[in-house]
């Protein structure tokens, strides 16, 4: 039977055109992509359909339209300067695991201290480009945050320091908050905000 959270893959048409609009609400965007391609119940095909209908690949129409709507809002906010800040690498990064370019590598030596950070460390007022970095990878396959979590408390009994021990449901809670902070900080972080909608949706 069919996961209810995932959406149609054919029900795109409309999220087609958004992705063509010269002005469009960055925030909006951030959460179309969300609903129609990480939550899409067969995201290859919808990526496929968004390469025919843009002609070219997707990673690269997705990556545009955000960079569009940004400057849109920058332009309507009469903001100057540089809002980058890492945000366009990061959504690169972001892209590229959605679009199953990436995603698959070991993050051993990244995550760690991420987790670590998110989790005692809490309240996290905003967070960089590595550890968004980190995030976006995590997220997939779904079993990938559970898996490093249970790595992460193994080190932690094996160093003698089970005072450190993570609780994944409020790991979750925690990362939900400091991405919340991140998108609201200056101007719209996109990363921020569709991973925002990953993890307050995880289970």
């Amino acid at each position: 039977m069919p996961n209810p959270k995932w959406r149609d893959s054919s029900d795109i048409e409309e999220f087609k055109t958004i992705l063509q609009k010269e002005e469009f609400d960055i925030s909006k965007l951030c959460n179309d992509i969300y609903e129609h391609v990480v939550m899409a119940e067969n995201r290859d095909t919808v990526l496929e359909s968004i390469s025919e209908e843009l002609e070219q690949e997707a990673h690269e129409a997705l990556h545009l339209a955000i960079r569009r709507s940004w400057q849109f809002y920058n332009n309507e906010n009469r903001i100057r300067g540089n809002t980058n800040g890492g945000r366009d690498a990061a959504l690169i990064d972001l892209l590229d695991v959605l679009c199953g370019a990436t995603g698959k590598e070991s993050l051993t030596e990244t995550v760690f201290p991420v987790l670590h950070k998110l989790y005692f460390e809490h309240p996290v007022s905003e967070l960089n480009t590595e550890e968004i970095n980190v995030l976006s990878r995590l997220f997939e396959p779904v079993n990938r945050l559970k898996k490093y979590v249970k790595d992460f408390n193994k080190r932690a009994q094996h160093e003698g320091t089970t005072e450190e021990l993570i609780d994944k449901k409020i790991l979750i809670e925690r990362i939900v908050l400091s991405l919340k902070s991140t998108m609201e900080i200056h101007v719209p972080h996109p990363c921020a905000i569709i991973l925002h909608h990953v993890y307050h949706n995880k289970d």
